[in-house]
C-alpha cells in the first residue's frame, strides 16, 4: 500500500499537474495574453507564499490550480511558453514526497539525468537542478501516463523547498533546441520570487 502512495506522489501527481498547466498555456496561446513584459504569479495557500515570475513579452502565460481534498492540498502551477510551444517554463507546488520524482524517474528509465548541481535564486533561496533528456524510447514508456506527449525534449528540472513544501521548476525545449532559448530561460529564472503572501 505504501508503494502505491509513493508512486502517486512521485510520478502521477507531478505529471498530471504539468499537463494541467500546459493545457492552460496552450489555451492562452490562442490570443488570451501576449502583451508587454508582465508579472505572473500565484498564491500558494498551503504555505501562505506568493510565487512569481516575469514572463517575456512575446510569450504566452497562465496559471492553473486544483484542490485535492483527500490530501487537503491545493495544487497550483504557472507556465509561460512561446507561440508554438516548442519552449516552455513551468512552476508547480507539490507535496514534499515528490522530491523523489527525479531519482525514481531515472531509476525506472523514464528520463536520463545528464547533469545535476546546486543553485541559488536571486532572493537567496536555493534549489537542486537536474539537466534531463527524454528520448523516443523513454517517451514510449511515458505514453500510459501522458499519451499526448510525442516529442523528444531536453529540460532542466529544479527542486526547491519553501516553508516545508516542494516547488518544481521546469524549463524545456524540443530535443537539441535548448541553446536557442537558454538566454530567455535564464532571464525568467532570475525573476523567480518566493515571497510572503499579503
Amino acid at each position: 500500500m505504501k508503494s502505491k502512495y509513493i508512486f502517486v506522489f512521485t510520478v502521477v501527481i507531478p505529471l498530471f499537474l504539468l499537463c494541467v498547466v500546459l493545457s492552460v498555456v496552450l489555451l492562452t496561446s490562442y490570443g488570451v495574453q501576449s502583451v508587454q513584459a508582465r508579472t505572473e504569479e500565484f498564491t500558494d495557500t498551503n504555505n501562505n507564499l506568493t510565487v512569481s515570475i516575469q514572463a517575456p513579452d512575446s510569450w504566452n502565460s497562465g496559471t492553473a490550480s486544483a484542490t485535492i481534498h483527500n490530501l487537503n492540498w491545493r495544487a497550483t502551477g504557472l507556465a509561460a511558453t512561446n507561440d508554438n510551444a516548442s519552449a516552455l517554463f513551468v512552476i508547480v507546488n507539490l507535496p514534499s514526497a515528490t522530491s523523489l520524482f527525479v531519482p525514481l524517474a531515472q531509476m525506472t528509465g523514464l528520463i536520463t539525468i545528464d547533469n545535476q548541481y546546486d543553485m541559488n535564486f536571486s532572493d537567496g533561496s536555493s534549489g537542486h537542478a537536474y539537466s534531463i533528456s527524454v528520448t523516443a524510447d523513454q517517451l514510449s514508456k511515458l505514453q500510459s501516463f501522458l499519451p499526448s506527449i510525442t516529442k523528444q525534449f531536453d529540460a532542466v528540472l529544479i527542486v526547491t523547498q519553501h516553508k516545508g513544501s516542494t516547488y518544481v521548476i521546469v524549463y524545456a525545449t524540443e530535443l537539441g533546441s535548448m541553446g536557442d532559448y537558454i538566454g530567455t530561460f535564464r532571464n525568467i529564472l532570475s525573476s523567480v520570487r518566493f515571497s510572503p503572501a499579503t
